[in-house]
C-alpha cells in the first residue's frame, strides 16, 4: 500500500486527517493533526471483524494491571477491518511511546515479565472476556508440531550439519520428554485447566515488548494472541532472553522467581513451569530456519545452529541448578 493510500484509509474510515506517515517495516505509522499518533498495520492471516473487536475488549483488563497494549481501534462505523485501494485490509491500533526492553538490563527484564505475569492474572480476574472468540491452538499442539517437524527435517540436515549429530540425538530426546511430562500433568491437573489458561500474546519476543521513560511497559503485535496455558508466554520470553544474552544462574533464577512471584505459582507449578523450561526452542528456531535458507545463506544458517547448540546447552545447565538451588523437581 503507497503512503497516500494510508492517509485515505485514515482520513475515510477512521476520520484522522493525517499529517505525516512514517514507515516502519512492515508498518505504517501516522501522525495525525491533532498530535495523537497511530500505527497502521495489516491484517494477519485469520483477523476478521469479530476477532479484533474481541481483542479490543478482553485487552481492555490489561489496565488493571497498568500495562499498556497496542488493542485495535474501531472504525466510525464500529467494524475493525479497512481495505485498501490494492485490495489489503487493515486495521489502527495507537502508537504507543517507548522503545523495545533491552534484555541484557537486570531492570528492564524484570518489569516486563513481572507485566507478563500480571495482565495474565487480570484477564482471569476480568473473567476470561471473549474466551470463546478468542481461543486458539493449545501450547501442548504447538509443542507437538515443533517436534515432528524437527524429527523429520533432522534427517535431511544430518549430512550437511553432521557435527551436530549427537547433540541433535540429545536434544530431540529432551524434546520429547518435556512434552511426555507437560502431557502428563495436563491430564492430572485437567480439572483445574481454567485457572492456568489467560489471554496469551504467544508471541512474546522482546521486540514485542516496550518500555517508556517512566519504566512503564507495554505490549505490542497480537497478531497470534489467544487463550492458552498461561505459562507459554514466560517461557517464550526467557528463552528470547537466553538466547540474546550470557545468564547466569542467579539472573536466570530470578527471572522465573520474579514471574512466579508476580503470578502467584505455588512451588509444585513453578516445577512445573521449569520443567517446560527445558523445551529447547532455540534449537528448533535455529534448525527451521537453516531448513528454509538459500544456498547462498547456509553458512549463516549454520553458524546460527552452531550457536543454538551453545545456548541449548546452557539452558541444561542453568535449569539443573535452578531446580537444585529450589529443590525442587520437574
Amino acid at each position: 500500500m503507497d503512503v497516500p493510500d494510508v492517509a485515505s484509509v485514515a482520513k475515510n474510515a477512521y476520520g484522522i486527517c493525517a499529517e505525516c506517515i512514517v514507515r516502519k517495516r512492515t508498518v505504517y505509522g501516522i501522525v495525525a493533526a491533532d498530535g495523537r499518533r497511530y500505527i497502521w498495520k495489516q491484517a494477519a492471516f485469520g483477523d476478521t471483524d469479530e476477532r479484533l473487536q474481541a481483542l479490543a475488549r478482553a485487552l481492555e483488563a490489561y489496565d488493571r494491571a497498568d500495562v499498556r497494549a497496542a488493542a485495535p481501534l474501531p472504525k466510525r462505523d464500529g467494524r475493525m477491518l479497512a481495505e485498501c485501494k490494492d485490495g489489503t485490509r487493515g486495521y489502527l491500533q495507537p502508537w504507543l511511546p517507548g522503545r523495545h526492553v533491552q534484555t541484557a538490563s537486570r531492570d528492564e527484564r524484570l518489569r516486563a515479565i513481572a507485566a507478563v505475569a500480571r495482565v495474565q492474572r487480570a484477564v482471569q480476574a476480568a473473567g476470561y472476556p471473549e474466551h470463546r472468540t478468542l481461543r486458539r491452538g493449545s501450547l501442548y499442539g504447538k509443542l507437538r508440531v515443533k517436534a515432528n517437524a524437527i524429527a523429520k527435517l533432522w534427517p535431511q540436515a544430518a549430512r550437511e550439519l553432521s557435527q551436530f549429530a549427537p547433540f541433535a540425538v540429545e536434544v530431540q530426546a529432551r524434546a520429547e520428554r518435556t512434552i511426555a511430562l507437560y502431557r502428563a500433568n495436563l491430564e492430572q491437573t485437567r480439572s483445574q485447566w481454567r485457572k492456568r489458561a489467560t489471554l496469551c500474546h504467544r508471541d512474546l519476543a522482546p521486540h514485542n515488548v516496550l518500555i517508556d521513560g517512566d519504566g512503564n511497559i507495554a505490549l505490542i503485535d497480537f497478531d497470534h494472541a489467544g487463550y492458552d496455558d498461561m505459562y507459554a508466554d514466560p517461557v517464550q520470553f526467557i528463552s528470547h532472553t537466553l538466547f540474546l544474552n550470557e545468564l547466569r544462574v542467579p539472573e536466570y533464577q530470578e527471572m522465573w522467581e520474579v514471574y512466579a512471584e508476580h503470578a502467584a505459582l505455588r512451588r509444585n507449578e513453578l516445577a512445573i513451569l521449569l520443567g517446560l523450561a527445558q523445551w529447547p526452542d532455540i534449537w528448533v528456531r535455529a534448525l527451521a530456519e537453516w531448513g528454509k535458507a538459500e544456498a547462498e545463506d547456509r553458512h549463516l544458517a549454520v553458524a546460527k545452529v552452531q550457536y543454538a547448540v551453545a545456548c541449548e546447552r546452557r539452558r541444561s545447565e542453568l535449569n539443573a541448578a535452578v531446580l537444585a538451588k529450589l529443590r525442587l523437581e520437574a
